[in-house]
């Protein structure tokens, strides 16, 4: 066979016509488009609005969040939580749409009033929560030394839309305990009332939102990864939230630097696959980064799933796979991988094809 257009061959190596398709949505401007992985839901971004697709015939659609950028976004998924990151970032919860990150509050000033309190040292933090009772991180904690019989009047951080949530310890103590929740004002006297016995977490101890230049995201082990490339050093950090706490980010800890610009990220069983311009790595779920190939991966929504397999993946050597890392095609063919490329996985009357579209262009580097 020399040439072989809308046909498909199976592994078996029938040959049958391709099906046709036509545009059905009737939807246009659409920058980028999420299905998630069971097919229960579908996002769209026409024109700088998100909408959720609530119906296709007819067509109905919602709108989640307006005012993004006219740029790509990349998604993930974990649990029902669908996370975009890129031109904008966010999270959908089935039809409610949130914002990633909550501020990290800066530490209140602190006076010395008159009130109960014995002599001794108290430290005291503050806490932003939204409307849905999202909490965000604490940064350092300010102290005070107060004589006996003493109160803390304490001016706190303002932002709009947010609650305040003050935390304290006991005199000369670490640990620090829920206070009050401030809804409006900027000042609080805390004249020597006990307390909660519901204390502050450490994953919310100087923790802070995403990065806010993220352009890749994937949800690895309990926790959000986002992908921050560095020009200046053609370093990609890969900063990862605490687990279960996917809008708290410890930037000075919990990080993995890579060579290059990451293009792809896919969780795995087994570890995480890490694709650059030039390389496909695997950081395993022991710890170790290992070196999959010295090829890299096409940029652009280059990643599909299998339903309870590897993950499929767009490469400069054709189609790959992992875990365990495969290359599927560079042993058969040769064609120029594109500079951009969108892939899917297509199931239907029990096969399975891999569809990849490129944008034309790059060197085919193949053997044959």
């Amino acid at each position: 066979m020399v040439a072989a257009e809308n046909v498909d061959i199976d592994d078996t190596f029938g040959v049958e016509m391709r099906d046709g398709y036509g545009a059905s949505l009737g939807l246009s401007g659409i920058t980028s488009a999420y299905a998630t992985r069971d097919q229960s839901r579908f996002y769209v971004i026409q024109d700088g609005d998100l909408k959720r697709v609530v119906s296709i015939d007819p067509l109905v659609t919602e709108v989640l969040r307006s005012d993004i950028p006219s740029k790509e976004v990349q998604w993930c998924e974990g649990g029902n939580m669908v996370f975009y990151a890129g031109a904008a970032q966010g999270m959908i919860d089935e039809t409610r749409h949130y914002s990633i990150g909550i501020p990290t509050a800066p530490a209140p000033g602190l006076v010395a009033i008159e009130g109960s309190l014995p002599a001794g040292r108290y430290r005291v933090t503050c806490t932003f929560s939204d409307a849905n009772g999202r909490e965000g991180g604490a940064g350092p904690a300010s102290y005070i030394e107060l004589p006996d019989n003493s109160g803390i009047q304490m001016m706190l951080p303002v932002l709009a839309d947010y609650d305040v949530l003050i935390w304290v310890s006991s005199v000369n103590g670490e640990t620090l305990y829920a206070l009050d929740k401030v809804t409006q004002g900027d000042t609080y006297a805390w004249y020597g009332d006990a307390p909660s016995t519901l204390s502050l977490v450490d994953e919310q101890i100087v923790t802070y939102p995403p990065p806010a230049n993220a352009h890749l995201c994937e949800f690895h082990q309990s926790s959000l990864w986002m992908a921050e490339y560095h020009p200046q050093s053609d370093t990609t950090f890969l900063f990862y939230s605490k687990p279960f706490w996917f809008h708290l980010f410890d930037y000075t800890r919990d990080y993995l630097p890579i060579p290059g610009k990451v293009e792809m990220l896919a969780s795995v069983p087994g570890g995480l696959v890490i694709g650059t311009g030039s390389s496909i790595k695997v950081y395993t779920d022991e710890g170790v980064l290992i070196n999959l190939a010295d090829y890299g991966v096409i940029p652009g929504h280059n990643k599909a799933f299998t339903q309870g397999g590897p993950v499929v993946f767009w490469t400069q050597r054709g189609v790959c796979s992992a875990l365990p890392f495969k290359n599927h095609s560079d042993q058969t063919y040769s064609v120029p991988p594109g500079t951009r490329a969108g892939v899917n996985i297509h199931e239907k009357d029990g096969r399975t094809l891999f569809v990849a579209a490129v944008l034309a262009g790059g060197v085919a580097n193949n053997p044959y």
